[in-house]
C-alpha cells in the first residue's frame, strides 16, 4: 500500500482538518453541504438541531478552513471550500460500511 510523505506543515494541517471532521453533528453537515451552499437556519432544519448548535459547528469546520461562508442580506450561507473532504468521507464510509474501526 504506498503511503504519502508528509511535511511538517502538511501533517500538522492534516491533524487540524481531521480533528474538525470528528463529530457526529460535523460529519452531517459536511454531508449536507456537500449537495449545495446553506444557511444555518436551513441546516438546522435539515439535521433537526438548534441554529447555536449548527453554527458552533461551522465555527470549528470554519477554522479548519474545510468550509467557507458568503453574506447574503440577513443570512451567511456555508458551503465545502475544500471539496477533498469528501473523498476522506468516502473513505471512512467504505471502511466503517465494511466492519472496520468502530
Amino acid at each position: 500500500m504506498p503511503t504519502a510523505n508528509l511535511n511538517v506543515h502538511a501533517v500538522q494541517k492534516a491533524g487540524k482538518v481531521l480533528r474538525s471532521l470528528a463529530h457526529p453533528v460535523r460529519l452531517n453537515l459536511i454531508q449536507a453541504l456537500a449537495q449545495d451552499k446553506h444557511s444555518v437556519l436551513a441546516l438546522a432544519r435539515e439535521l433537526g438541531l438548534p441554529q447555536a448548535v449548527i453554527s458552533k459547528h461551522l465555527g470549528i469546520l470554519k477554522k479548519a478552513g474545510v468550509v467557507e461562508s458568503k453574506a447574503v442580506r440577513n443570512f451567511r450561507y456555508y458551503h465545502i471550500k475544500q471539496r477533498e473532504v469528501l473523498k476522506i468521507l468516502a473513505c471512512i464510509s467504505k471502511t466503517c460500511s465494511k466492519g472496520g474501526p468502530a
